[in-house]
């Protein structure tokens, strides 16, 4: 079951990842073709700083995964 919880996981942030990106996208080229507003910058700045939480996030997965992983074949 923690497989799979982990998969679910997994996949959940990496869909999370692409739409931060997508809309990151699409407010960018909004403030290239000259229609900047406080709006548009501050959910850019806010897009940033989730884009990057979400890669610490899964960085941070990936680094407990790689322990546990460890400290179960010291085990066997």
């Amino acid at each position: 079951m923690k497989v799979k919880k982990d998969r679910i996981f997994v996949i959940v942030m990496g869909l999370v990842l692409v739409n931060l990106v997508y809309w990151f996208a699409g407010y960018l080229s909004t403030i290239v073709n000259n229609l900047t507003n406080a709006f548009f910058w501050a959910v850019l700045l806010a897009d940033i700083i989730a884009i990057i939480g979400v890669l610490w996030l899964l960085r941070a997965y990936r680094t407990g995964r790689r322990i546990t992983n460890e400290n179960n074949k010291k085990d066997i």
